[in-house]
């Protein structure tokens, strides 16, 4: 039976909690590398048995499928690639399954045709870096991978109490590429469908992050009258271990006492959850992604509209990315490009230059 002074720990990307054992999660979405990530309870028949209802799944859509890896396969891990982006039919989507101990490891991407190969890589290194039970580097809850942050990280958890199903906190985390200044503390677009009215405004710092909280009332004509408690970080870029953080709890007014104790033993308990040690990172090779991230990243001080597909092309472990760049009243070609090589081993930069 749950219980309301019994706290339970919580391991999310790279933050760990306390919530009272009352509350149940609803919702668990993890994504490292653009990969969706999670880890669930080995079902009846494995595997194999999991793959074989997919398959079915996917066929009786309509979406051609293939099992036939396009890179080296590895034991207990089965991929399936099929075409479920009808908006866009070049790009092919993998889903990959890998059997543990007592669950599966649950992996989804996607990847241009052609270039299947670094998608699988990819997902083969995160399988292999997954350790049960581990409580450093990228947490999926009961255990973490243990490979060097990613420019591109992002958790949601949701939880409801098992009582009072109006009680939720909803937490979540995501990389960023220049501090998130949307906070819950604007209360102008609130207040254009309820009657708002603020309850406590402050700096507060959680997880040593200096952040905001806002707690408010809120009351409408025909729903109950709400608390909703918030406290978020802006985050910094690219930095996996202060990442844009949002936490939210809401419950109906006459509940507002529990929600006050669940929030406090959340915001009281959070910490972040320490890196991976460099010795247990996998030798691997950079992404395409990766590589055209790091350029987008060296190339911020250079003036370029938005919008610009880049183009790349591979020289052993060498990218070269491409950022043509064109007036808009031109239409024969591009005025210039900026072009960025990355040692994708290294994952180290090796040249950037500008061209016309």
């Amino acid at each position: 039976m749950a219980d309301n002074n019994v706290l339970i720990k919580v391991y999310a990307g790279r933050f760990q909690f306390s919530l009272p054992d009352v509350m149940r999660e609803t919702s668990n979405y993890s994504s490292m590398y653009r990969t969706s990530l999670s880890v669930q309870p080995l079902p009846y028949g494995g595997v194999e048995t999991m793959v074989q209802q997919r398959i079915e799944e996917l066929r009786t859509k309509g979406f051609p499928v293939k099992t036939a890896g396009a890179a080296e396969p590895i034991s207990g891990m089965r991929s399936i690639w099929s075409q479920e982006n009808t908006t866009f039919p070049d790009i092919m989507t993998l889903e990959s399954i890998g059997e543990l101990k007592k669950s599966v490891f649950i992996a989804h991407s996607e990847a241009d045709a052609g270039k299947e190969a670094l998608a699988e890589s990819l997902v083969r290194d995160l399988f292999q870096s997954y350790v049960p039970g581990a409580i450093s580097g990228f947490s999926l809850g009961d255990g973490a991978i243990q490979l060097e942050p990613s420019q591109n990280e992002q958790i949601r958890r949701i939880f409801k109490h098992r009582i009072h199903s109006d009680i939720e906190i909803d937490f979540e985390t995501r990389t960023v590429s220049k501090p998130d200044k949307k906070s819950y503390a604007d209360l102008d677009e609130d207040r254009q469908i309820a009657r708002i009215k603020s309850l406590s405004k402050r700096k507060r710092v959680a997880a040593h992050l200096k952040g905001g909280e806002l707690w408010i009332s809120a009351s409408g004509t025909s729903e109950p009258a709400l608390v909703r408690f918030t406290w978020d970080y802006p985050g910094e870029p690219y930095s996996a271990t202060k990442p844009s953080v949002a936490i939210m709890g809401t419950a109906e007014l006459k509940h507002q006492a529990e929600l006050e104790a669940i929030w406090e033993a959340v915001l009281g308990s959070l910490d972040s959850i320490p890196l991976a040690p460099p010795e247990t990172h996998a030798a691997r090779i950079m992404t395409e992604a990766e590589a055209i991230d790091m350029a987008r990243d060296a190339t911020r001080g250079v003036k370029m509209p938005s919008g610009i597909v880049p183009q790349t092309q591979s020289v052993g472990d060498l990218l070269i990315v491409t950022f043509p760049i064109r007036h808009p009243k031109n239409t024969l070609g591009p005025d210039y490009y900026v072009q960025v090589s990355i040692d994708r081993r290294t994952r180290k930069i090796k040249e950037t230059l500008i061209g016309s």
